[in-house]
């Protein structure tokens, strides 16, 4: 269908765009999303009948101090080291990757304690109140029925308009600037800190089909201080800060279907049925969310899409097909990628520069390290790594490298970093050898490389390795999400939650650093649409 033909029936649908803003000489950063409202009948044929989608929310940050309010720890029973016996604690931001453990009798309160924001939120408390329960009615606390007075449109961000329903506090509203402030607004986050937002989305009118999106606006590196320049993790100089920085891949997430309580408890069924993701660095994630359509939510987790490897297998065992290094330009095609892309290898490459996931970087791995001459094995989400090291001609080596992966993940680059001069990649997926780093369709790379020799560029000892994997967006039971299974009823609550978390070996690196990114819904009719395809 031409655009002209569908104008008049696009609609909007609510969306966030964010921006992670500058970080702190302490090696904080700032965060921010904004909301805009888009949707869309692109490609539907419309009968009578409406579809809108509605959203509110409520966002927890692990430091509220920064706001003027309570310490939440105060009088609770809260620990950053895991009790000897956890089983009456819950973990959070989420149960794999905890920073805190709250005594469950606790919970509540805690919750209650670094909630900063919620809409609808009349009393202004930061704790969510409820909708009425039919239309044309409201609650004693004066918020009208979901379809009547959910959030879908900018001006609802704003705490100070007639009859908003937004927190009115600092973290929503910008004094000195007089306007409201986006969704995620964090100031001077420090490494160990911790948030969760659960975003609540319904239908009204007809039932549709809904993604979720998002898509990478900036990435920044804002300059490099001198503490910053002596941070092993950092790309540029003082002098040549670069273009790209850190923080991207510092930023910790996971998303899960949640169940209206802001907690992850996965494996209790209906929407709290399990992750929709691995635990992804903030650009792992939203390569996912900018691939393709996106990731497309289904009622009840019934075959809501994972991140999955690609579609064939990869071979055994093969010699890596091309090398790469700091400053050359390629181009990469991989499933999270929007076509070819061309790219420029920085001094620190990273996997997410190359449309991959990171499976393994070495020196951040609970094993520790690489050892100067022997094996090692590497415990990850996607499998295990060994990793074998030798001294070859006096310069540490990796002499074999293999995964062992059920889910069938193979490595499609190896990145060796040390010494000055940046870094190699070392492709598996480039069967001709020219700027075509990847393959787009088919197996991408390879579980194994036994007799190999890779090194960093001037073979001084190596800093880390990074093993790069293949993977796409797909379905929980491993086929194409269902159409009819994934079509959401309207008039129902459905909830998903984003944990996010800055690691505490996180270092100098991010100083300066700045990302802006999008993230959204989009949501189209199930009806007259035969297949479940955002376009």
């Amino acid at each position: 269908m031409e655009d002209s033909e569908f104008d008049l029936s696009r609609r909007k649908v609510l969306g966030a765009l964010g921006a992670i803003g500058a970080a702190s000489a302490g090696a904080g950063l700032g965060t921010s999303a904004y909301f805009n409202d888009t949707e869309s009948f692109e490609n539907n044929t419309l009968t009578a009948g409406e579809l809108d989608l509605k959203v509110d929310w409520e966002e927890h940050y692990s430091f509220p101090q920064a706001y003027g309010f309570d310490d939440p720890t105060s009088g609770l029973d809260v620990t950053r080291t895991e009790p000897a016996d956890s089983s009456g604690y819950v973990a959070l931001p989420e149960p794999e990757n905890p920073m805190v453990w709250v005594d469950e009798d606790h919970l509540d309160d805690y919750m209650n304690a670094t909630s900063i924001e919620a809409y609808p939120d009349p009393d202004g408390d930061r704790i969510q109140e409820a909708f009425a329960s039919e239309p044309g009615t409201t609650t004693e606390e004066d918020v009208g029925y979901i379809c009547e007075d959910g959030a879908d449109m900018d001006e609802d961000l704003d705490p100070k308009a007639e009859g908003a329903l937004r927190t009115d506090n600092d973290d929503t509203w910008d004094a000195e600037k007089e306007e409201p402030k986006p969704l995620v607004s964090l100031d001077d986050v420090k490494p160990g800190d911790f948030g969760e937002l659960t975003l609540s989305y319904h239908l009204c009118g007809n039932p549709g089909y809904v993604w979720l999106r998002g898509a990478l606006r900036s990435n920044a590196e804002g300059g490099v201080t001198e503490p910053e320049g002596e941070s092993a993790g950092e790309d540029g100089t003082v002098g040549n800060p670069g273009s790209d920085g850190e923080l991207l891949d510092a930023i910790q997430t996971r998303l899960w279907y949640d169940d209206g309580d802001n907690v992850a408890e996965v494996g209790d069924g209906g929407d709290d049925a399990g992750y929709l993701t691995p635990t992804l660095s903030l650009g792992e994630l939203l390569l996912f969310l900018e691939s393709g359509n996106g990731v497309q939510l289904c009622p009840d987790d019934t075959g809501g899409p994972v991140v999955e490897p690609p579609a064939e297998d990869c071979p055994k065992e093969k010699d890596y097909d091309s090398v790469h290094v700091t400053e050359d330009t390629v181009t990469v095609d991989t499933p999270l990628t929007d076509g070819p892309t061309e790219i420029t290898i920085g001094f620190n490459p990273k996997c997410s520069d190359f449309g991959l996931i990171q499976g393994l970087k070495t020196d951040e791995a609970p094993e520790g390290p690489l050892p100067e001459s022997s094996a090692k094995e590497y415990d990850t989400p996607y499998g295990t790594i060994t990793v074998t090291t030798d001294l070859v001609e006096g310069d540490q080596t990796v002499t074999s490298w293999e995964i062992d992966s059920d889910e069938g993940y193979c490595v499609a680059k190896v990145i060796v970093k040390g010494g000055n001069e940046g870094a190699n990649v070392y492709s598996y997926g480039n069967e001709d050898r020219d700027d075509d780093f990847t393959e787009d369709d088919g197996a991408i790379g390879a579980e194994s490389d036994l007799d190999t020799q890779l090194q960093t560029p001037t073979g001084q000892d190596i800093s880390h390795v990074d093993f790069c994997l293949a993977a796409s967006t797909g379905d929980g039971n491993g086929d194409e999400p269902n159409g009819e299974d994934c079509c959401f009823e309207p008039s129902t609550d459905h909830y998903i939650g984003l944990a996010w978390w800055l690691p505490t070996d996180v270092g100098n690196e991010i100083q300066s650093d700045s990302v802006g990114f999008d993230l959204g819904f989009y949501t189209e009719q199930c009806r007259h649409n035969d297949q479940s395809n955002a376009e």
